[in-house]
C-alpha cells in the first residue's frame, strides 16, 4: 500500500516534468480504497483543486470524510473548513463544522505532511 501512495508523490512533485496529474490521482486513488488515510486526504486536495480530475467539493468532502473518520488530523480540519465555509456542493453547517473542529488534535500546520 505505502509504495502506490509513494509512487503517485512522485507524479505529483514532479508534476512539472512529467505534466500528468491523472497518473497521480489513478495511484491516490489505487492506495485511497485500500484504506490509506494520506492517499484519501491526497485524493480530496485532488477534487478540491480540480488537479487530474474535474472539481468536485462533494467528492472532495467524501475523501476527506473517509479520511477523518480513520482519524487522519488535516481531513477533519479540512472537512471542518469546508463546512465552515460551505462549498458548491457541500452546504454551509456549522454544527458539523464545530464537529470536526472539534476532533482535531493539535497539529503544527505549517508543514503538512502526507
Amino acid at each position: 500500500m505505502l509504495s502506490i501512495h509513494l509512487e503517485s508523490v512522485i507524479f505529483e512533485s514532479e508534476e512539472s516534468i512529467l505534466g500528468d496529474n491523472e497518473q497521480a490521482v489513478y495511484w491516490y486513488r489505487k492506495a485511497a480504497e485500500q484504506g490509506h488515510t494520506g492517499a484519501q486526504l491526497s485524493l480530496g486536495f485532488c477534487y478540491y483543486a480540480g488537479w487530474g480530475v474535474p472539481q468536485d467539493y462533494a467528492l472532495s468532502a467524501s475523501w476527506y470524510r473517509k479520511a477523518a473518520e480513520q482519524g487522519h488530523n488535516y481531513a477533519k480540519y479540512h472537512l471542518a473548513e469546508m463546512y465552515y465555509y460551505g462549498e458548491d456542493g457541500v452546504p454551509q453547517d456549522y454544527e458539523q463544522a464545530v464537529y470536526w473542529y472539534s476532533k482535531v488534535d493539535e497539529v503544527d500546520y505549517s508543514c503538512p505532511s502526507i
